[in-house]
């Protein structure tokens, strides 16, 4: 797939699209991803509730904010962050995942390594084997920490995620607004030394999108497994950002990494916004008619609010990592997690899942491509996660 007559730079739009759509729309998964364990499992029930809409016993996968305190201040910063140091409860919370038989367990903050619990709660999830991801800005990790972490996990299965947001440190440092750029990749070389499965994510924004590519093959020199591009979210410090983001360009720069990615060690894992979408339909009709793309690849991986919780770093049970507060079905130093995820406040129509049989989407032709867009943001708009994206840009959608 080393295309070197393909110019992602200079070509046009329609050009563009074709390539995007041949080249990650309809690629097929690899099966050596960074969440090859992770997916296949929650894949697999999530197609599965979708069909049956019976709603689990207990969520396979858990987005768990074990701290509330960072070390950087990113100017594209979503997430909701407190001083609060980590409460001692978090060891009875980490056993009560592992009693109920969760599936996936995924660690961030504010910055997890703040936590000086850390440790500690991820060798109970390991007793049984629950699959591990650690969500950090690299900077704390250093050689003695990644040996610690490569005694607990599973360089098979478990994973941590570093945030790099350029190939520079004036770049990666203006965006993270702290000087921690030269800690990330030291912190990122203390990992791969230990020979742990790493992945990079790249939020795109104003500030740094021109750069995404120079990115990748920084990733690519440290030896990093995956590199996750995606565009800044609409949600608090966001929000200033994503109507500043150049789509296009930011696609652009995808490609550029698509037609370097066969011979890179580093792979791929996209992520999109309504633009790319937009464009795929716009040149659809006449290129791809011949395409079929009525299988399970797709960009965009489904939405998982029917098998997943979020806990927040003030304790509260979110559907997802986009939620606020007043979508919380309860706290989980108020009750227990389970009884939450049961009978939790507010949340009968995300535990039955996502439906979208009645809506444009059931019949739009690169359905396959978006399965919807995100939920938060079709609830935002129409007031139920059973809708469109609400950010959605193809004409008779909208």
């Amino acid at each position: 797939m080393n295309n070197l007559r393909f110019d992602p730079f200079n070509c046009t739009e329609k050009e563009l699209a074709k390539f995007c759509f041949d080249f990650i729309s309809i690629a097929n998964k690899d099966e050596t991803n960074d969440r090859k364990s992770m997916n296949y499992i929650l894949d697999y029930m999530a197609s599965k509730q979708v069909k049956s809409q019976i709603p689990l016993s207990f969520p396979l996968l858990v987005l768990w904010k074990i701290s509330g305190s960072c070390n950087a201040n990113c100017h594209h910063c979503w997430a909701a962050l407190n001083d609060k140091k980590s409460d001692s409860r978090q060891i009875d919370i980490a056993e009560q995942l592992v009693k109920n038989e969760v599936l996936a367990v995924s660690l961030s903050g504010g910055e997890p390594f703040l936590n000086n619990r850390i440790f500690d709660l991820i060798s109970i999830l390991k007793r049984r084997n629950t699959i591990v991801e650690i969500l950090s800005n690299g900077s704390l990790i250093t050689e003695e920490i990644a040996r610690k972490l490569s005694e607990l996990l599973n360089p098979d299965t478990d994973l941590i995620q570093v945030s790099l947001d350029g190939s520079s440190k004036q770049l990666h440092d203006k965006q993270r607004n702290a000087p921690i750029f030269d800690a990330a990749l030291e912190g990122i070389k203390n990992l791969k030394k230990f020979n742990l499965k790493v992945r990079n994510v790249f939020v795109a924004t104003p500030i740094n999108q021109h750069d995404l590519y120079n990115t990748y093959k920084l990733a690519n020199d440290l030896g990093v497994d995956a590199f996750s591009p995606c565009p800044v979210f609409p949600l608090r410090k966001g929000n200033e950002f994503t109507s500043k983001i150049d789509s296009l360009q930011y696609l652009r720069q995808v490609a550029a990494c698509k037609t370097i990615e066969n011979n890179s060690f580093t792979k791929l894992r996209v992520q999109v916004d309504q633009v790319y979408q937009s464009l795929i339909h716009k040149y659809y009709d006449n290129m791809y008619a011949l395409h079929d793309i009525k299988s399970e690849t797709h960009l965009i991986l489904p939405e998982e609010t029917n098998i997943r919780m979020q806990i927040d770093a003030f304790g509260e049970v979110l559907p997802g990592p986009e939620w606020e507060k007043s979508f919380s079905a309860g706290n989980i130093y108020e009750k227990e997690i389970k009884e939450i995820w049961k009978n939790g406040h507010n949340w009968e129509e995300f535990r039955r899942g996502r439906d979208l049989s009645k809506t444009k989407c059931a019949s739009c032709k690169i359905y396959t491509t978006c399965c919807g867009g995100n939920s938060k943001l079709a609830y935002e708009k129409y007031g139920t996660i059973n809708m469109p994206d609400g950010t959605c840009l193809v004409e008779e959608c909208v």
